[in-house]
């Protein structure tokens, strides 16, 4: 599948980017931010959400505008930056002529805790987060109304010498959103790893049970950028 044609980059004023595909007087919005590095490091356009753009894109349909962050700093102890980054991002798109109505924002591990700083912006109707880390010094009574979708792969955080997240701490994440108001779910991608894809010698390659992570994450995207209902799951995803 092609990659997403994105227009040319904006910089935001904190230091990062954001750069967009659709129309811009698009009544629908899905904002898509990556995770984070270990170590302070430029931020880069995160590869899993390189892959996932297009993906997006087809489920929603050419009427919805998607876009991207790079964060300033990628790294996890900089995460305040990042969440002003997406911050920022949203600002310049609330700021255009004909603003999005519904957004939905999408966040991949450090992405589930800088998409949730930001989940109480006006227009915003939901927070998908594949292996999301949730600082639990960030509230979330933010969704309270809204909705959250938490994917996370049963392999997360299980093998040695790979980073992850911890199931258990996003799991008790959507516990907490739940009794905040929001109509919250978890589920898990049986054999899923930490991330969609990599990058290797220019080419991306996508990680094992990406296209499990993205048959639950783009139709929850498609329905939510419609005005629609969640589907509820009533077991673990497969």
């Amino acid at each position: 599948m092609r990659e997403v044609a994105w227009d040319a980059p904006v910089p935001l004023e904190t230091g990062g980017e954001l750069r967009t595909n659709g129309p811009a007087d698009a009544q629908a919005l899905v904002l898509l931010a990556g995770g984070g590095t270990g170590a302070s490091a430029p931020g880069k356009w995160s590869t899993s959400m390189v892959w996932l753009a297009p993906r997006v894109r087809r489920g929603v349909g050419d009427d919805v505008r998607i876009a991207q962050v790079r964060y300033r700093d990628s790294s996890f102890g900089a995460i305040r930056g990042s969440m002003a980054d997406v911050g920022a991002a949203l600002e310049v798109e609330a700021a255009r002529p004909h603003p999005a109505q519904r957004i939905v924002l999408v966040g991949l591990s450090m992405g589930g805790g800088t998409c949730l700083a930001n989940a109480g912006a006006p227009g915003v109707v939901g927070l998908v987060a594949m292996a999301p880390w949730f600082p639990t010094q960030l509230p979330v009574s933010v969704l309270r109304g809204r909705r959250l979708l938490v994917v996370h792969g049963s392999l997360d955080n299980a093998l040695p010498l790979v980073p992850g997240t911890s199931l258990r701490a996003s799991r008790d994440a959507v516990r907490r959103a739940e009794a905040a108001g929001a109509d919250a779910e978890w589920r898990c991608v049986q054999g899923g790893l930490h991330g969609l894809a990599v990058r290797r010698e220019g080419r991306i390659w996508r990680l094992p049970r990406a296209g499990a992570f993205a048959r639950q994450i783009v139709p929850e995207v498609a329905r939510l950028t419609a005005g629609e209902p969640p589907v509820r799951s009533r077991s673990a995803a497969r």
